[in-house]
C-alpha cells in the first residue's frame, strides 16, 4: 500500500491502522506510525505575484502592463489566463519572458464589447509564485456612420 498524497502539517506524527483479508474469513492487522518532517527549504512559501497589473483595451485587443516583484528572481511570467464570463475556466495564453519592461497583448478571440479577467503569475525557477489579477471590458464597435433619410 501506497499514501500518494497526505494532507499534513509539519513534524507531526501520524498512525495509520492497515486491515488485509483474505477473502476467505482470515484478516490481519497491523498498526505504523509515521513522522512527517518537512525541509524548511521546501516548506517556504513561493515568491511574490506582479505589481501594478494595469489593463487598456480596444475593440479587438488587450493589452496588459505590470510590474515586477519586489526582491525575487522572477524566471519568467504564466501569462495569462482569462476568462470571458464569471463561470468560464481560466485558459493558458502565453508565457512571458522577465524583462525590465513586462507586457503583453491579446488579440486571440477578443471580442468588443465583452468582459474579461486576467490573471498574471510569476514564476520562480518553474514554480509558480503569487499573481495579480485585473477585469476589463473591451471597447465597444462605433457606428461609423448614420444615415437619415426623410420621407416625402
Amino acid at each position: 500500500m501506497v499514501v500518494a498524497v497526505l494532507d499534513y502539517e509539519t513534524t507531526t506524527s501520524y498512525t495509520l491502522t492497515v486491515e488485509a483479508r483474505d477473502g476467505r474469513g482470515g484478516a490481519t492487522t497491523t498498526t505504523v506510525e509515521i513522522t512527517v518532517v518537512v525541509d524548511v527549504a521546501e516548506s517556504s512559501a513561493p515568491g511574490a505575484g506582479p505589481r501594478d497589473l494595469v489593463a487598456d483595451a480596444s475593440i479587438d485587443s488587450v493589452t496588459l502592463r505590470w510590474v515586477a516583484p519586489e526582491g525575487g528572481a522572477v524566471t519568467w511570467y504564466r501569462v495569462l489566463s482569462r476568462r470571458a464570463q464569471v463561470d468560464d475556466a481560466f485558459i493558458d495564453l502565453a508565457e512571458v519572458v522577465a524583462t525590465s519592461t513586462p507586457m503583453y497583448v491579446d488579440t486571440q478571440d477578443v471580442v468588443a464589447g465583452a468582459n474579461y479577467i486576467y490573471r498574471v503569475v510569476a514564476v520562480y525557477d518553474g514554480v509558480d509564485g503569487g499573481h495579480a489579477r485585473v477585469a476589463i471590458t473591451t471597447q465597444s464597435a462605433l457606428c461609423a456612420s448614420v444615415v437619415h433619410r426623410r420621407r416625402a
